[in-house]
């Protein structure tokens, strides 16, 4: 075995590898480039989601708003400032709302033995059964969007969507002023 030929052979070694090398900085690149872009879409289908929630709310003479409350108080006692933190939204918000539920009789507030001044929010008889209502409205529309989408594994897709919020709540908050600004 000739050192020319040992030469030749870790020459091209060295290419493959710059080669693998710029395909991973391209890929990073690719990938980081993409983030905004997603982001973009995530916020475009979550206004056509919400557009869809306020039409199958108001057949039912609701608001999306109240439809996002009701939901997120049925399944155990929660307080505004719980199903503010779930929603994404304010607690003055969840709160005006709240108080609007309890004045039509669809919730109830009620006291929490761990905090005195945060009560339990919950749903009366006829918050549920409009929460019900609701239900069976958007399952109506959840069918005929899944039609649409056939081809697509919505399996994966939520498991995907689920990593970025994971991944997402893993990362130090921006508000916080931990997060790191490399340009």
């Amino acid at each position: 075995m000739s050192v020319d030929w040992v030469r030749e052979v870790f020459r091209h070694l060295d290419n493959i590898l710059s080669l693998c090398h710029a395909v991973a900085v391209y890929r990073e690149k690719l990938q980081t480039n993409l983030i905004p872009l997603i982001v973009a879409d995530v916020y475009e289908l979550a206004g056509g989601f919400r557009r869809a929630g306020e039409g199958i709310a108001r057949t039912v003479g609701q608001t999306q708003a109240r439809w996002q409350v009701l939901s997120a108080a049925s399944d155990m006692p929660k307080t505004v400032p719980q199903i503010a933190r779930r929603l994404g939204v304010s607690r003055q918000n969840v709160q005006h709302i709240a108080e609007a539920l309890v004045g039509a009789s669809l919730a109830r507030f009620v006291d929490n033995p761990d905090h005195r001044r945060s009560p339990h929010l919950v749903l009366t008889g006829e918050g549920q059964t409009t929460l019900a209502t609701l239900t069976r409205a958007a399952r109506r529309h959840h069918q005929a969007l899944a039609r649409s989408l056939e081809g697509l594994d919505l399996v994966a897709l939520r498991q995907d969507i689920r990593a970025v919020l994971a991944a997402l709540e893993s990362r130090p908050s921006v508000s916080e002023g931990k997060e790191a600004c490399d340009d």
